[in-house]
């Protein structure tokens, strides 16, 4: 963080002697504009993922294939920097709400998309998050101790199931980095030690340095509640700065903005 507030205080020094007279409507205009853009950018994200749930509601597995394989190869994102590999997966989801046969429903669906494309690498990762979501839908998000028997025992199952899946499905082409954020939520689960994690999230930067949600997702790994100590998840947000260029300010923008909805104010209760 502080790398980042000398940098900004930088920034402002050089443009204040420039800056000396303000345009109250040249400033609003300016707002308005970025306010009309994240409209527009929230309306393609929220048209693409009702598109792609229709799909798959509809089994229209070829065209889901060609979706993913053409978002993939051109890593293509939306106005605001979200990846649409990432909310091509997510959309699928089974809320944790919904009932039992809500969740078999979606179970027989990526069954049937598996069986018509076994080699499919976005057919394997469906099904593996599908599990994983399965895993923690069980487990719930009570406190480890208020967690029942039955509750830790489809939990542990259905994550070796996800992890599994990810294994059989690792040389399949065309590689997707959403392959590694699933395996990264298999490894908090199975409680993974901070040498296993950190070797998979360094092979996951390696494929694709640019992909926040690798950050994030360690982030979470690093918080107390989990496998971290107090300042962990900060330090190692900050040392990617370093380690990844100009694209590590924007990572590290994107961690805490995600860390944020772990705490009530998230510059004054961590570092």
């Amino acid at each position: 963080m502080h790398r980042i507030t000398k940098t900004l205080g930088r920034l402002l020094a050089l443009s204040l002697p420039f800056a000396t007279v303000a345009c109250r409507g040249k400033e609003a205009t300016t707002q308005s504009a970025e306010a009309a853009a994240e409209l527009v950018g929230l309306e393609s994200l929220t048209q693409f993922r009702n598109d792609t749930r229709q799909l798959y509601n509809n089994r229209k597995f070829a065209e889901l294939e060609a979706v993913a394989n053409q978002i993939r190869s051109d890593k293509e994102r939306f106005s605001g920097g979200a990846w649409k590999i990432q909310q091509f997966y997510d959309c699928m989801d089974c809320q944790d709400e919904e009932p039992e046969t809500m969740w078999k429903l979606h179970e027989t669906i990526h069954q049937e998309w598996e069986a018509k494309y076994p080699d499919s690498s976005t057919a394997q990762i469906a099904k593996a998050r599908f599990y994983h979501k399965y895993a923690w839908q069980a487990r719930s998000d009570a406190y480890a101790d208020e967690v029942t028997e039955e509750g830790w025992k489809l939990f542990h199952e259905r994550l070796a199931q996800a992890r599994t899946i990810l294994d059989q499905s690792k040389t399949l082409t065309p590689a997707c980095p959403v392959w590694w954020l699933s395996y990264q939520t298999v490894a908090l689960g199975q409680d993974w030690d901070r040498n296993e994690y950190d070797a998979l999230f360094r092979e996951a930067v390696k494929v694709e340095p640019e992909f926040h949600h690798f950050d994030c997702s360690r982030a979470k790994y690093l918080l107390p509640r989990w496998h971290g100590a107090p300042g962990d998840w900060e330090k190692a947000a900050d040392q990617e700065i370093v380690l990844r260029g100009e694209v590590g300010f924007q990572i590290y923008a994107a961690v805490i903005a995600e860390q944020a909805t772990y705490h009530g104010n998230i510059f004054k209760e961590t570092n």
